[in-house]
């Protein structure tokens, strides 16, 4: 049951994932390393992105000392957690750090692993929070760089999403939607929702900016939709700060 954590959560299933999760008796948890991984890292993003970083705060609880864990997973989800949870609370200096730390283990775990490639979300993302730009190019050159067939569908979609955030950033608006779109596609193909919505967020934020708030309508509507059905607060909330700069009305 443990082992469809990670794949339930990145479909979107969130819920189930909860109830999966809460359904396990004490000893499950204390005792299995798959538990650790799940309430050290999945179930606190699933949290967090629904907006209670208490709750996500308290699951991390449940285990302690894994920061310094002989097992490379263990430590590698928790930095993937301490990271995401330091992002949700401001602590972006924090956020980088851990989540740097998570993704070096790659070198042990390989970057196909699912911590290994929430990390490198979780540190490229405090990194531009923290217009660190260059700590941002050296974490999406090292996946860039990688040979066909190694990098993992998942981290390239993010890699050309965080493309065209940095292209933004650069005034360079030439590979802007280019990299939205295809990020778009992709995670759509690999039926990750969230992502899929937070990147058509992305794209729609940068074509309101641009004047062309009427393309970017249909891209925020499929947005709420998906943010809707997840749960995800914060993402709506910012869903509603661009539909009220255009004024559309929320779930209009």
């Amino acid at each position: 049951m443990l082992g469809q954590v990670y794949p339930f959560a990145a479909l979107g299933k969130w819920s189930e994932v909860l109830d999966m999760v809460g359904a396990l008796p004490p000893l499950a948890v204390e005792e299995s390393r798959l538990a650790a991984n799940a309430f050290l890292g999945i179930v606190p993003s699933i949290h967090i992105n629904r907006g209670d970083v208490a709750a996500a705060t308290a699951s991390r609880a449940m285990f302690r000392g894994a920061e310094e864990s002989a097992d490379l997973q263990e430590r590698a989800s928790n930095g993937v957690g301490a990271a995401a949870l330091a992002r949700a609370e401001g602590r972006y200096a924090d956020a980088l750090e851990s989540a740097k730390a998570a993704f070096e283990i790659r070198g042990m775990m390989g970057i196909g692993h699912e911590a290994v490639k929430d990390a490198f979300v979780e540190g490229v993302e405090a990194a531009l929070a923290l217009g660190l730009l260059r700590d941002a190019e050296e974490m999406l050159a090292i996946v860039e760089e990688l040979p066909p067939g190694r990098l993992p569908q998942y981290v390239e979609a993010h890699a050309r999403r965080f493309r065209s955030r940095m292209a933004i950033l650069g005034g360079d608006a030439t590979i802007v939607e280019q990299g939205f779109k295809s990020a778009t596609g992709m995670f759509r193909e690999m039926a990750v929702p969230f992502w899929m919505a937070v990147t058509m967020l992305e794209y729609g934020e940068w074509l309101v900016e641009q004047g062309r708030a009427l393309d970017a309508r249909a891209l925020l509507d499929e947005a709420r939709e998906v943010f809707d059905r997840l749960g995800a607060v914060p993402m709506l909330e910012r869903l509603d700060k661009v539909s009220a700069a255009i004024g559309v009305k929320a779930g209009s």
